[in-house]
């Protein structure tokens, strides 16, 4: 009999071997390499069908085994998807690569998914009365701070309102909306 086995009921034994085994598992389980289906390479036919649909979409999320890539425009071939590359800033020296576009190869994509961002009224609309109920709080601010006048300008309690009403629409109008994620290729 061991000496770990005179300390430990049997009971409370097999309770730290599942234990340990639990926990390798889940050092394990990362190191695992993913089981991804890659798509296969459409057909000149599927191809003009998946050239047609993306002017329905105007942001897209290509699924790859390494991860997500989000895309303003899609430009798909018989090889794969081109991805175009930001040059960034000016350089003084640049590579002759510089903007070309880097192709992601269908047997390394998974999936791709389209949706369409749209500014939406509702935005619009809660950015106005917010910024409305802003520019009410300033102007009553400085109503209160002008009360000790003899004749304050009644255009000047105005002009706060119009002004956050303006910009609180403007900022509504920056946020965008959008429609869910449609799968476009499998």
């Amino acid at each position: 009999m061991s000496h770990a086995s005179r300390l430990l009921p049997l009971r409370e034994r097999r309770w730290l071997r599942r234990a340990l085994r639990v926990f390798l598992l889940a050092l394990a389980l990362p190191l695992a390499p993913r089981i991804a289906t890659a798509v296969e390479p459409p057909d000149p036919g599927r191809l003009e069908e998946l050239r047609s649909a993306t002017a329905e979409w105007n942001e897209f999320r290509v699924t790859t085994l390494r991860g997500r890539i989000r895309l303003r425009s899609l430009v798909a071939d018989p090889e794969g998807v081109r991805i175009p590359t930001h040059s960034g800033r000016a350089a003084l020296i640049s590579t002759p690569d510089a903007g070309r576009a880097r192709l992601v190869a269908w047997s390394e994509i998974e999936g791709i998914e389209g949706r369409r961002t749209h500014v939406s009224g509702a935005h619009v609309f809660t950015g106005a009365l917010l910024g409305a109920a802003v520019g009410l709080g300033a102007s009553s601010i400085l109503r209160y701070l002008t009360s000790f006048e003899s004749e304050p300008d009644e255009r000047a309690f105005i002009a706060p309102i119009v002004v956050g009403t303006v910009f609180g629409s403007a900022i509504g109008a920056a946020i965008p909306a959008s429609t869910p994620w449609s799968r476009i290729v499998p």
